[in-house]
């Protein structure tokens, strides 16, 4: 496990784009070496890394992997030309697209839902939200009494006054 998202260190996985934009998907990477400790991969200059690189299309379909040097690591940034790699997402970015932070839960959740169907799931989860919701509201309104009634009995059994009337917190 990386100390941070923004600075792997060796062991941590990656994902490694051979081109800038991306014109394939994102392949699977392991940093073998840190060459440059200066940068964060937030800015410039970007630290490079030696990485071992999965490419599960290579050996006729097999899978197979190779050793890549000096490599640009971006987090936040978006390099304007060559190989370069970047800390994984939540779900992996759309073939020749730029990985994005703000993919979630949401597209997790639909990625198997044809188009066709998409707005009906989203729609039926916006409605159980809303049921539920309602349902933990009138919950909590219904045991507001009753919490403040417990709240009472105790304070009367232990002898306690509310701070306002003993100088406490409740002057100020």
């Amino acid at each position: 496990m990386p100390r941070t998202w923004t600075r792997p260190q060796t062991g941590t996985p990656v994902w490694y784009y051979a081109a800038a934009p991306p014109a394939a998907a994102a392949l699977h990477a392991i940093v073998v070496a840190l060459n440059t400790g200066a940068g964060s991969g937030v800015g410039s200059p970007p630290q490079t890394f030696d990485l071992t690189v999965y490419d599960p299309a290579a050996a006729a379909g097999a899978g197979a992997w190779s050793k890549v040097t000096n490599v640009p690591f971006h987090y936040g940034t978006r390099p304007t030309s060559g190989a370069w790699c970047t800390m994984p997402r939540i779900n992996t970015p759309a073939v020749g697209a730029w990985p994005s932070a703000m993919e979630g839960p949401l597209e997790l959740t639909l990625h198997d839902v044809p188009e066709d169907k998409r707005q009906e799931v989203i729609d039926h989860m916006r409605e159980e939200a809303e049921k539920v919701a309602k349902a933990q509201e009138e919950a909590a309104q219904e045991a507001a009494p009753k919490q403040l009634e417990h709240a009472t009995e105790a304070a009367e059994e232990n002898g306690d006054e509310p701070h306002a009337r003993r100088g406490g917190r409740g002057r100020r």
